[in-house]
């Protein structure tokens, strides 16, 4: 199985009017990822930004079509900006306010994905439900499943947990981070690692050659170098990961 991960550029993070200039180049992510004979492709958190969840759908069907296009896996972060689910400051419910997505879709089984984040830090996790922590977003790639998390997720100790009792379904944990900066996803990874799970990551990033992040449970592979470069703006860095 190949997976590819990126770093992202920040031009139009967080704009809903860059979405067409995103979407663009998001094809242009495809027709490299093609070329790489990449089975499932990730972009960041919040690669899109809509003004409210009603949008999430429409924008949902077109990652679709281009995926068929394809015939590759993806997961792609969509943040509802002005959804009214959540209040800076304040910490999410039990039943998860996050106006934070994932939209995933698999030729394995047609189906459209639309994953809301259930939580953001190692603080917050204990708001988070047993239920939510419980549930399996795992999309099938090939023969074997990939595991996707949105962002702070990975903080999350039962989410963790879940994921690690189904490891031998699975062939990797991706978590789809929205920023490098001050995020340290390695912490949760090498949890995930420690317990016999491959994880990888995908982020925007403000500098070229930003870290690519992976850890197996037979230490850190994490690298610089991509595979492909889409200038952009926004600058995509691809790195394929090859799993058995």
């Amino acid at each position: 199985m190949k997976i590819a991960t990126c770093t992202v550029s920040l031009e139009g993070y967080e704009d809903p009017g860059w979405n067409n200039t995103r979407l663009a180049v998001l094809s242009d992510v495809f027709v490299a990822s093609r070329a790489l004979q990449v089975d499932l492709l990730c972009l960041p958190a919040g690669y899109l930004t809509v003004d409210s969840t009603l949008e999430i759908e429409r924008i949902s069907k077109t990652i679709r079509e281009e995926a068929k296009k394809h015939r590759i896996a993806v997961a792609v972060g969509i943040d509802a900006k002005n959804s009214g689910l959540f209040q800076k400051g304040k910490e999410p419910n039990a039943h998860s306010s996050l106006p934070y997505f994932a939209v995933c879709w698999t030729p394995n089984q047609d189906v459209l994905h639309i994953w809301q984040q259930r939580s953001a830090s190692s603080t917050d996790q204990w708001n988070c439900s047993d239920p939510l922590c419980a549930q399996v977003r795992a999309l099938p790639v090939l023969n074997r499943s990939v595991e996707v998390l949105l962002c702070g997720e990975i903080f999350n100790e039962r989410i963790r947990n879940n994921v690690l009792s189904r490891k031998e379904e699975l062939s990797a944990v991706v978590d789809l981070g929205h920023t490098s900066a001050g995020f340290r996803v390695w912490a949760g990874m090498k949890k995930l690692a420690e317990g016999g799970l491959t994880s990888l990551c995908s982020v925007h990033a403000n500098s070229s050659s930003a870290q690519k992040y992976c850890y197996t449970p037979q230490g850190a592979m994490s690298d610089r170098t991509p595979d492909r470069i889409l200038p952009g703006p926004p600058r995509v860095e691809l790195k394929v990961w090859h799993l058995s």
